[in-house]
Order: C-alpha cells, then structure tokens, then sequence
C-alpha cells in the first residue's frame, strides 16, 4: 500500500518539476546494478522498448520545425503524412507500453516487492500526466492531417498559414513529451531494471 504521506505533487516528485528520484524513494528502491550488467529477458526488452520511445519521441519535434522552416510549398505535401505517421506511431507505442507497465508489470512487482509501493506509485502518476500530454500530439495530429489532405494542390497562403498553426500546436506538444520522457525513463529504468533483473 502507498504510503500516504507520499505527495505526487511535491516538487521532488512531480514527473514536470523533479530532477531525479528523491533520496526518500532511492531509499526504498532495491541496490542500483552495475554499470557492466548485462541484461536479459524482459529488462533487455524494456530497455529496446524506451529506446525506441526516445528516439521517436526526439525525432518528432525536429520533423516538425523542418516542416516549420519548409519553403517549397510541394514538399510540404510529402512531408505532412510522414509527420502525423510518426505521431501516431509514438502516440501508440507509448500507451500500449504504458498499459502493459500499469496492468501487468507494476502489479507483479508490487506483489514480490511491497516497498516499492511509493515508487511504483510515482510512475504510475507519471504515466497519467503522460496520457495527457499524448492526447494532446494525438488530437493535433488529427488536424495536421485533417488540413493538409484538404488542400488544395496549390496550397493557398490561407492553407499554408493553418497547416503551420497546427504543426506549430504539435511541435510544442512533442517538445513536451520528448522532455517528460527523457525524465520518465530515465527514472523508471533506475526502479524497474534491478526489479525485473531480480526476478
């Protein structure tokens, strides 16, 4: 059971605020690996899954600021569909990784490990602030996508103007991401790895 002194909210924990893992929650975590481990199973599988998550969730807002700074308006075209494709991969990829954490692995762990019972909290509340953050790419990926198969094939100034409006939207929502998760990840392989390599 959490601990009800446990606040998410706190600065210290607060997936947007924290700068790592408060000394308090280390203190419940099992003993850090070796730099030299070499992982295996599912651990191995977690850290291809995040590392895949990271990339994409990097390569997003780069591919939304080239569309950005896009002068040709043809190319403008063929670049729209390859961003809201990857969108809506990212978007899918992390909350099906996300559930399969919530409703499987989180639920194990807590059963052979009671005392992670605050940490496994912390990312669980990660992970509802991330949902967030991923309706958000999701739902102005739809309007990216929306505009840009509407346009004209001579993309009228108008056209141009709101197709940069809603990649703009999605730029910011991807930046947001690409922050939280570098923080989320990080903080999740340093409770989950020893956990799972344990098990």
């Amino acid at each position: 059971m959490t601990d009800p002194l446990f606040d998410y909210l706190a600065p210290e924990n607060h997936v947007e605020k924290r700068a790592g893992i408060s000394a308090t929650l280390k203190a419940q975590l099992h003993e850090p690996l070796d730099a030299n481990t070499q992982y295996h199973g599912e651990a191995a599988f977690w850290l291809q899954i995040h590392q895949g998550l990271l990339r994409t969730s990097a390569t997003l807002p780069n591919w939304c600021e080239q569309f950005l700074a896009e002068k040709t308006t043809d190319r403008l075209y063929l670049m729209a569909p390859r961003i809201c494709n990857l969108a809506t991969q990212l978007v899918q990829h992390a909350h099906g990784h996300h559930h399969i954490e919530d409703d499987h692995f989180f639920p194990v762990f807590l059963r052979a490990f009671p005392q992670l019972a605050n940490p496994i909290d912390l990312l669980e509340k990660d992970h509802e602030i991330l949902s967030v953050v991923l309706d958000d790419i999701e739902n102005a990926t739809k309007e990216l996508s929306h505009v840009s198969q509407n346009a004209t094939s001579q993309i009228t100034t108008a056209e141009k103007s709101d197709l940069f409006t809603k990649t703009e939207q999605l730029q910011k929502a991807a930046s947001s991401l690409d922050r939280l998760f570098i923080r989320h990840i990080g903080d999740e392989e340093e409770i989950c790895l020893p956990t799972l390599m344990r098990m």
